[in-house]
């Protein structure tokens, strides 16, 4: 685990990129779910994750803003989805590719 955790090898590399960026992908869907739950059903608690968020349920019923924690999970979703997932899932099929140049050996000092 270790040695997979800390390589310098471009394909393992690669393969971390997709991964992570499938496993915010996955995050990103949920914020999404999440994000659909609060326009069904304004102002009530998310059935799983409602006792965590009461407070903040509260507070946007006393301000009777019911669409506050629907924008901050749009805000949310948005910014995961692009700088998170989107992002690193293009870059991993360059990183596992980038290295196979044939002028790749001559950059890179060899290891002893």
């Amino acid at each position: 685990m270790q040695r997979y955790i800390s390589s310098t090898d471009h394909k393992v590399i690669g393969l971390q990129y997709g991964i992570t960026a499938l496993m915010f992908l996955l995050f990103g869907f949920c914020l999404m779910m999440l994000m659909r739950w609060q326009m069904a059903y304004p102002g009530k608690p998310i059935p799983v994750f409602g006792p965590c968020c009461t407070k903040c349920w509260e507070m946007s019923r006393r301000r009777r803003d019911v669409a506050r924690p629907l924008h901050a999970f749009g805000a949310m979703h948005g910014t995961i989805m692009v700088f998170l997932a989107i992002v690193p899932l293009a870059f991993a099929p360059s990183a596992t590719m980038w290295c196979r140049c044939k002028s790749a050996p001559s950059i890179w000092p060899s290891r002893a």
